[in-house]
Parts: structure tokens; sequence; C-alpha cells
């Protein structure tokens, strides 16, 4: 019996995709995970010398945690995304709106009572 040639592109492309899939799986189990997490600091004007010491601290604080992380074999690794708020309310709730749509699961400031009470 002969196939058709119709039923004979539909099982290689079956077959094609079962290999893309399970490639991108394979990638999936191996791919490290980013945990982006955002800080919203005041790193010009006032108080920036707080943010500037903040930002220190925090990048010390991230590499720890990569160093541990590595150490105990995991693909994970934090990514911390600093953004300057300038101690202004409204620029506060700008980084903030634009932190919240790169996906961070955790924000860390701001540093201001009227930073704060904007958001």
């Amino acid at each position: 019996m002969k196939q058709s040639s119709n039923t004979v592109g539909r099982r290689r492309l079956a077959a094609a995709l079962s290999v893309f899939i399970g490639i991108g799986s394979a990638y999936a189990a191996t791919a490290p995970e980013s945990i982006r997490i955002g800080a919203l600091l005041s790193l010009t004007g006032n108080w920036s010398s707080l943010g500037l010491m903040s930002q220190t601290v925090l990048g010390m604080a991230k590499r720890d945690v990569n160093h541990y992380l590595a150490a105990h074999g995991s693909r994970k690794s934090v990514d911390l995304l600093v953004r300057d708020t300038r101690l202004d309310p409204d620029v506060a709730l700008e980084k903030f709106q634009q932190l919240i749509n790169q996906d961070v699961v955790a924000v860390i400031g701001p540093q201001s009572s009227s930073e704060v009470a904007k958001l």
C-alpha cells in the first residue's frame, strides 16, 4: 500500500515537533532561573548618601546569595534592579510601575514616607 504524501507529511511534522518539544523541555530543565528583585532608592538628590549606601549593601547581599545558591548546586540567581527615585514621590511611582512591568517578585523601598504614600 502506498501512503499518501499528506499522511507522510503529517508524520514528519509530528516527529519534528516532538523533537523540538523534547529539546525545549530539556533546555527549560537546565536553564538558569533569575529571581528579579527591584529596589527604589534615592541615588541622587536628597538622602542620596542613604540610597548609595543601601545600593552597596544590596549588591553585597546579592553577591552572597548568588554565591550560596551556586555553591549548593542551584541554577537560580538573584537579579537586582535598582531604580533612582530622586526622593520624589512621582518618580518613585513611575519607577515602581516600571519594575512591576519587568516581572520583579519583590520591591525594596522606597526610602521616604512621602514616596510610600504615593505608591
